[in-house]
Protein backbone atom coordinates (compact mmCIF):
# COMPACT_ATOMS: atom_id res chain seq x y z
CA UNK A 1 0.00 0.00 0.00
CA UNK A 2 1.41 3.61 -1.17
CA UNK A 3 1.86 5.67 2.27
CA UNK A 4 2.59 9.53 2.53
CA UNK A 5 5.52 10.88 1.48
CA UNK A 6 7.70 13.25 3.30
CA UNK A 7 5.98 16.46 1.28
CA UNK A 8 2.34 15.46 2.09
CA UNK A 9 3.50 15.35 5.68
CA UNK A 10 5.53 18.16 5.79
CA UNK A 11 2.39 19.80 4.14
CA UNK A 12 -0.32 18.89 6.05
CA UNK A 13 1.75 20.16 9.57
CA UNK A 14 2.52 23.47 8.12
CA UNK A 15 -1.63 23.68 7.21
CA UNK A 16 -2.11 23.32 11.06
CA UNK A 17 1.28 25.93 11.80
CA UNK A 18 3.16 22.37 12.74
CA UNK A 19 6.86 22.04 11.25
CA UNK A 20 8.40 18.72 10.11
CA UNK A 21 10.45 18.04 13.49
CA UNK A 22 13.14 15.00 13.65
CA UNK A 23 10.57 13.45 16.12
CA UNK A 24 7.90 14.05 13.83
CA UNK A 25 9.61 12.71 10.80
CA UNK A 26 11.45 9.84 12.21
CA UNK A 27 8.28 8.21 13.71
CA UNK A 28 5.98 9.11 10.67
CA UNK A 29 9.11 7.24 8.66
CA UNK A 30 9.00 4.22 11.00
CA UNK A 31 5.42 3.98 11.16
CA UNK A 32 5.73 3.62 6.88
CA UNK A 33 8.71 1.59 6.73
CA UNK A 34 7.75 -0.97 9.02
CA UNK A 35 4.30 -1.47 7.23
CA UNK A 36 2.43 -2.64 9.88
CA UNK A 37 0.86 -1.36 13.04
CA UNK A 38 3.15 -0.89 15.96
CA UNK A 39 2.68 -0.13 19.59
CA UNK A 40 4.00 3.36 21.38
CA UNK A 41 6.25 1.05 22.83
CA UNK A 42 7.56 -0.74 19.85
CA UNK A 43 7.97 2.93 18.07
CA UNK A 44 9.75 3.82 21.18
CA UNK A 45 12.40 0.52 21.27
CA UNK A 46 13.01 1.12 17.14
CA UNK A 47 13.87 4.44 17.27
CA UNK A 48 16.50 2.97 19.71
CA UNK A 49 14.95 5.45 21.95
CA UNK A 50 16.72 9.05 20.55
CA UNK A 51 13.41 10.30 21.72
CA UNK A 52 11.20 9.99 24.91
CA UNK A 53 8.78 8.20 25.13
CA UNK A 54 6.41 11.11 25.76
CA UNK A 55 7.67 12.77 22.61
CA UNK A 56 6.41 9.13 21.06
CA UNK A 57 3.37 9.73 22.15
CA UNK A 58 2.50 13.55 21.59
CA UNK A 59 3.97 13.11 17.68
CA UNK A 60 1.44 10.17 17.64
CA UNK A 61 -1.62 12.23 18.63
CA UNK A 62 -0.57 14.98 16.22
CA UNK A 63 -0.15 12.45 13.31
CA UNK A 64 -3.55 10.96 14.47
CA UNK A 65 -5.39 14.53 14.76
CA UNK A 66 -4.23 15.00 10.79
CA UNK A 67 -5.26 12.31 9.78
CA UNK A 68 -1.90 11.25 8.68
CA UNK A 69 -2.00 7.74 11.01
CA UNK A 70 -4.75 5.63 12.30
CA UNK A 71 -5.63 3.84 15.53
CA UNK A 72 -6.29 -0.23 15.46
CA UNK A 73 -6.45 -2.55 18.08
CA UNK A 74 -4.66 -5.69 19.03
CA UNK A 75 -5.76 -9.18 20.06
CA UNK A 76 -4.43 -8.02 23.62
CA UNK A 77 -6.47 -5.07 23.35
CA UNK A 78 -3.55 -2.38 23.38
CA UNK A 79 -3.60 0.54 21.04
CA UNK A 80 -1.39 0.08 17.74
CA UNK A 81 -0.44 2.54 15.15
CA UNK A 82 0.19 2.74 11.58
CA UNK A 83 0.29 5.60 8.35
CA UNK A 84 -2.77 5.91 6.83
CA UNK A 85 -2.34 4.82 3.44
CA UNK A 86 -4.23 5.58 -0.39
CA UNK A 87 -6.36 2.61 0.36
CA UNK A 88 -8.47 2.43 3.34
CA UNK A 89 -8.08 -1.72 5.02
CA UNK A 90 -8.79 -3.97 7.84
CA UNK A 91 -6.66 -6.44 10.21
CA UNK A 92 -6.78 -10.40 10.76
CA UNK A 93 -5.00 -11.11 14.15
CA UNK A 94 -4.00 -14.60 15.05
CA UNK A 95 -4.76 -14.64 19.37
CA UNK A 96 -2.12 -17.49 19.85
CA UNK A 97 1.10 -16.36 17.76
CA UNK A 98 0.45 -12.50 17.45
CA UNK A 99 0.18 -12.46 13.72
CA UNK A 100 -1.15 -9.84 11.63
CA UNK A 101 -2.15 -9.47 7.92
CA UNK A 102 -3.74 -6.73 6.64
CA UNK A 103 -7.23 -7.15 4.70
CA UNK A 104 -6.95 -5.43 1.19
CA UNK A 105 -9.97 -3.18 0.64
CA UNK A 106 -12.89 -2.59 2.57
CA UNK A 107 -16.56 -4.21 1.31
CA UNK A 108 -18.31 -1.92 3.94
CA UNK A 109 -18.86 0.87 1.91
CA UNK A 110 -22.36 0.39 0.98
CA UNK A 111 -23.30 -0.51 5.02
CA UNK A 112 -21.64 2.67 5.55
CA UNK A 113 -24.45 4.95 2.78
CA UNK A 114 -26.99 2.35 4.17
CA UNK A 115 -26.65 3.56 7.80
CA UNK A 116 -25.80 7.58 6.91
CA UNK A 117 -29.05 7.55 4.99
CA UNK A 118 -31.17 5.73 7.68
CA UNK A 119 -30.03 7.04 10.90
CA UNK A 120 -29.28 10.26 9.31
CA UNK A 121 -25.63 10.99 10.33
CA UNK A 122 -22.56 11.54 8.21
CA UNK A 123 -20.71 9.30 8.89
CA UNK A 124 -16.70 9.82 8.69
CA UNK A 125 -15.26 6.70 9.53
CA UNK A 126 -14.93 3.43 10.99
CA UNK A 127 -12.11 0.39 12.15
CA UNK A 128 -13.09 -3.42 11.98
CA UNK A 129 -10.15 -5.82 13.24
CA UNK A 130 -10.88 -9.58 13.17
CA UNK A 131 -9.40 -11.98 15.88
CA UNK A 132 -9.22 -15.95 14.98
CA UNK A 133 -6.34 -18.41 15.30
CA UNK A 134 -4.62 -19.02 12.15
CA UNK A 135 -4.02 -22.14 10.36
CA UNK A 136 -0.88 -22.70 11.78
CA UNK A 137 -1.85 -22.56 15.69
CA UNK A 138 -5.17 -24.06 14.90
CA UNK A 139 -2.78 -27.23 13.48
CA UNK A 140 -0.70 -26.95 16.62
CA UNK A 141 -3.68 -27.37 19.61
Amino acid sequence: MAQKDDRTIKSALREKGYRLTGPRKGVADLLAKEGRPLSVQEIYEKMQKKVDLATVYRVIHLLLDLGLARKTGSPSGSALYEMEGEQHHHHIFCKECGRMEEIEGCLLSALEKELSRKKRFTITGHTLEFFGVCYDCGQKG
